[in-house]
């Protein structure tokens, strides 16, 4: 997806400073279970708030199967250990995330038909459940990154 919801942690030095001691696979596989952590904190949030279409469109509709949008959100840690940094990113798989954003902005409803034929009907209204989900868990993915960071950690200097 082109639009992205970017979320930087600051204010950890003390866990930074103990993450930069350790090897650096060691730190790495720490560092990217914290983001995953963080990341199912929103990906669970995302997946309850995901509307689900619950009637058929009809048998030559190519339109998702029902619930295929909510069952296909998932989460996906990237590291960049030259930047000391990571990023999850949360939502649907390229399948469907045209549906997705189709929902998250809203978007035109047209006749079918020829191109030259087609008339707008009228405007389907957004329904912002990414963005939404996103903002409502922010500070309890980072707290979770920083305890699951800290617990790794830990559990390594022991």
């Amino acid at each position: 997806m082109a639009d992205q919801i970017s979320l930087e942690v600051h204010g950890l030095p003390e866990l930074n400073e103990m993450l930069s001691q350790l090897p650096a696979r060691i730190a790495k596989q720490v560092f990217g279970r914290a983001l995953k952590v963080a990341g199912q904190v929103v990906k669970t949030e995302m997946v309850g708030r995901c509307p689900v279409k619950t009637k058929d469109a009809g048998p030559k509709s190519n339109s998702l199967p029902d619930g295929a949008l909510k069952a296909d959100i998932g989460s996906k840690v990237s590291l960049y250990p030259q930047n000391n940094a990571g990023a999850c990113r949360i939502g649907p798989s390229a399948e469907t995330a045209y549906v997705a954003v189709w929902l998250e902005y809203g978007h035109a409803k047209v006749s079918h038909g020829k191109k030259r034929n087609r008339k707008t009907l009228g405007n389907v209204p957004a329904i912002p459940f990414m963005r939404q989900s996103a903002d409502a868990t922010a500070q309890t993915a980072v707290d979770a990154f920083a305890a699951e960071l800290g617990a790794g950690i830990e559990a390594l200097n022991g």
